[in-house]
């Protein structure tokens, strides 16, 4: 797979068919036709026929075979996780969802359980839940590099990169003859902004396995980004050889050979990603691009006149409506899915604002301070009057500690729309911080509870600003009104 340019670099994850899969097969192969004469109904048969059926690709019949071993005994616990991997690999995730449930429900104590229902989760983009029973297979056996790979691979979704490159590390301490957590690895490196480590971890996973492609495809643009073009071509030509039908490559391919000048060669890899992938919009703007310098007026505008085609029928879904689908997806949990929506969204329209605010709150909450601040201001250099970017872009300035960057967000937000109680309040939390501004601190929540009467956040930082001044009675009035009010103090944030 090869992703959008934002998060591009192919990136695998562990599939539960395939590690426990080939640990029972390992174990059973050679005991099947003494178990068969033995018992020929036995569950354990059954789950031995599933394996090899599963081995074969027939998914459908194992998985029959798999529900006959757990309908003579239910308490078979391969044989359940066989079934919801096999499940997950043919795609249907509710249903393996439901039977990692099942199996972590009867034995909370299996990492591979915990591992699969991780897996399930993360199929659905429910990172959070995801996260935490990758957590919990790494707790119940902390040597087991696939936990810690899982709990990578949901972190780098939720763009806590430092925490992705210390767990991914583990799993490489744990497993080094592992090509699969070294190519993750790589790929974590080069998101980073560190392409020579980067590229050392993937050369390694190409020393253990020459032939995985995806590490191709990770090596091309890492290289492309490096300025070796020449390497890129190569990295790139040969993933092609083994995912051929991959148009996403071919339009790779074609950006190196028009960064290198060889322009014949560009429009050949465009016009194959075009054959693939009709609706390759970017193949099309890079192919009318190249045609153009070749001289070629008339194949030129036709490329640019499909381009705009493109852009135009895109557009009927419109960026606002990627937006709005993203801010569902959030509020329902769902981080990886609206941050996909957001992306597009940006595809679609780069200077789209809400596009950028949206996402900027997103890996805020999930921890990216830095990340959100680039957003936010993203989204104000196309909305200078974006009250809640002002808003959102200061709160997370005065948690960075970046107090003077603060005050000025939360006074924009205010010459802009006077009576913003959120900015009063974060206006007062900020002054309160340096004591010779207390009293500016406490004009601000008392403009904020004017404004909102019913803002028990407002309530109680007022109630304890007046508690350092001295004055107590107004304070425990103030303070009584928030816990009338029933509502947990906190700053402001959309």
């Amino acid at each position: 797979m090869v992703a959008s340019r934002l998060g591009r670099l192919a990136y695998r994850g562990w599939l539960p068919a395939t590690a426990i899969g080939f640990w029972l097969l390992f174990c059973a192969a050679g005991t099947h036709a003494e178990e068969k004469r033995r018992d020929p109904h036995s569950a354990s048969l059954r789950n031995r026929e599933g394996m090899l059926l599963l081995n074969q690709g027939n998914i459908p019949a194992a998985c029959e075979k798999f529900r006959t071993a757990i309908r003579l005994d239910s308490t078979f616990v391969e044989a359940r996780l066989n079934l919801a991997s096999a499940l997950l690999e043919s795609g249907a995730v509710d249903e393996a969802l439901r039977e990692f449930q099942i199996s972590t429900e009867l034995w909370p104590q299996d990492p591979r359980a915990r591992l699969g229902l991780g897996s399930a989760f993360r199929r659905k983009g429910a990172l959070a839940p995801a996260l935490r029973e990758y957590k919990a297979a790494v707790q119940l056996e902390p040597e087991n590099g696939n936990g810690h790979n899982g709990v990578a691979m949901i972190l780098q979704q939720m763009g806590d990169l430092n925490g992705a490159l210390r767990s991914f590390r583990r799993a490489v301490e744990l497993n080094p003859q592992s090509p699969q957590y070294r190519s993750n690895l790589g790929a974590v490196l080069a998101q980073a902004g560190n392409r020579k480590a980067a590229i050392q971890e993937f050369r390694r996973a190409l020393e253990i396995d020459a032939n995985y492609c995806d590490v191709h495809i990770n090596l091309g643009l890492t290289f492309q980004d490096d300025g070796n073009l020449t390497e890129a071509e190569k990295q790139l030509e040969k993933a092609l050889r083994c995912q051929p039908e991959n148009a996403q490559i071919y339009y790779s391919l074609g950006k190196v050979l028009k960064l290198k000048g060889d322009l014949a060669g560009a429009i050949s890899q465009f016009q194959k990603a075009i054959r693939l992938d009709p609706r390759n919009i970017q193949a099309y703007y890079n192919l009318s691009f190249v045609l153009s310098n070749t001289g070629d007026a008339t194949g030129a505008a036709a490329a640019l006149d499909r381009y705009n085609v493109l852009k135009n029928a895109l557009k009927g879904e419109t960026d606002r409506s990627h937006v709005d689908r993203g801010i569902n997806l959030a509020k329902k949990g769902d981080i990886e899915g609206a941050i996909r929506e957001f992306e597009a969204a940006l595809v679609l329209n780069p200077d789209c604002a809400e596009a950028h605010f949206n996402l900027g709150l997103v890996i805020q909450k999930n921890g990216d301070l830095e990340g959100s601040i680039v957003r936010f201001r993203r989204a104000l250099n196309s909305n200078p009057a974006f009250l809640e970017a002002h808003n959102n872009l200061g709160i997370v300035l005065r948690e960075k500690g970046d107090w003077e960057g603060a005050k000025k967000e939360f006074e924009a937000v205010l010459a802009l729309y006077p009576t913003h109680a959120p900015a009063h309040l974060n206006l007062g939390l900020l002054l309160a911080e340096r004591a010779p501004l207390l009293d500016s601190a406490i004009d601000e929540f008392r403009a904020a509870v004017r404004l909102q009467p019913d803002y028990a956040e407002a309530h109680h930082a007022l109630g304890i600003a007046l508690r350092k001044r001295g004055d107590l009675k107004s304070s425990e009035e103030a303070l009584r009104a928030a816990q009338q009010l029933n509502s947990r103090p906190k700053p402001y944030s959309k």
